[in-house]
């Protein structure tokens, strides 16, 4: 940045050398910032342009740098979210590989409204979605999931602005959020959401964890009855199998009877926390990767990766199921 090459310019202005074309013919000021443009580009995309060139003469110039006159920006915007507007304009493919953060998105997109640009505005919504993408159920091995607070400002972006293709992630990270349906019930104005959606969150969450609740109960390696597919597999066969020594057990069978085997699962699921944990956040919550230490000490691998292999087609069912849940 540099200072502005005006007299007729306030001497504390600076330059945005980005965006300070030699050949420009207006100057935009964001607050200390100048940026050299064409009048006829902007005019052409925004809306709030076209009506502000429209109505000036050249009676009207109060300040000029470089000959050319100066416009103001609505109130809202920064140097920052202006020049991500320009970079758009310059430079589209950097949006489409997802050069833009999530906050630069959501930045970009107040700034097209506020300069009522339809083109960056739709185009944007495009980038926000990649963030939120529906498509892809939400990863068990990422990081900390996104706030509650992050996936409400998302809910109501998206009611404002009609994005596509946002609302099924971010109802879903909401609702998994520990505390967000205590928080909702005891301040709801605080989070400005419309009845309509707080009930679909409601309803989505109570039948989210019946159908997680139903599944979880089912020991590893157990049939639809309750029986023992691992022994049944296997009692035939036990002496071609090596002890393992430190588990007490034959390599590649679970250890103890069915009943056992059932009752400790249930030990695990119920009184160890499990089946709420789970069902708080079904479609993320991978119980035999979370327990993996104790149910080792009783369950083959084979029956674990089953019972795995099983809640990952589920998770999928359930991620399907959410349309309707939420009426999206």
């Amino acid at each position: 940045m540099s200072s502005a090459p005006s007299p007729h310019g306030t001497p504390l202005d600076e330059a945005n050398m980005k965006f300070w074309y030699s050949d420009g013919n207006i100057v935009v000021k964001v607050e200390r910032t100048l940026f050299k443009l064409h009048r006829h580009r902007l005019a052409s995309i925004s809306i709030y342009f076209e009506k502000l060139f429209a109505s000036d003469t050249q009676s009207s110039y109060y300040m000029t740098v470089d000959g050319c006159p100066i416009y103001h920006v609505p109130p809202g915007l920064t140097p920052t979210s202006f020049g991500n507007f320009m970079r758009v304009l310059d430079t589209p493919i950097a949006l489409i590989k997802g050069f833009l953060s999530e906050h630069e998105a959501i930045e970009l997109l107040h700034t097209a409204n506020l300069l009522c640009c339809p083109s960056v505005s739709d185009f944007d919504k495009d980038a926000l979605a990649k963030h939120w993408n529906e498509d892809t159920l939400p990863d068990t091995r990422s990081g900390t999931p996104r706030t509650y607070d992050d996936a409400v400002a998302v809910i109501l972006l998206a009611r404002k602005h009609s994005i596509p293709g946002v609302l099924k992630r971010a109802f879903y990270e909401a609702l998994s959020q520990p505390g967000f349906l205590a928080a909702l019930s005891a301040n709801p104005g605080a989070f400005k959401l419309p009845r309509a959606y707080v009930d679909r969150m409601h309803g989505a969450r109570v039948e989210l964890g019946r159908l997680w609740r139903e599944f979880a109960l089912r020991a590893p390696g157990t049939d639809e009855k309750g029986k023992s597919k691992c022994q049944k597999d296997y009692k035939l066969n036990c002496n071609r199998f090596e002890f393992d020594y430190k588990k007490q057990r034959l390599i590649g069978r679970c250890s103890g009877g069915s009943e056992s085997r059932k009752l400790y699962w249930r030990e695990i699921v119920i009184a160890h926390g499990a089946l709420e944990d789970g069902a708080a956040d079904p479609i993320r919550y991978n119980l035999v990767e979370v327990r993996k230490e104790e149910l080792d000490k009783v369950w083959c691998n084979e029956c674990l990766e089953a019972w795995e292999r099983e809640w990952m087609r589920a998770r999928s069912e359930w991620w399907k199921a959410l349309d309707g849940l939420l009426w999206l």
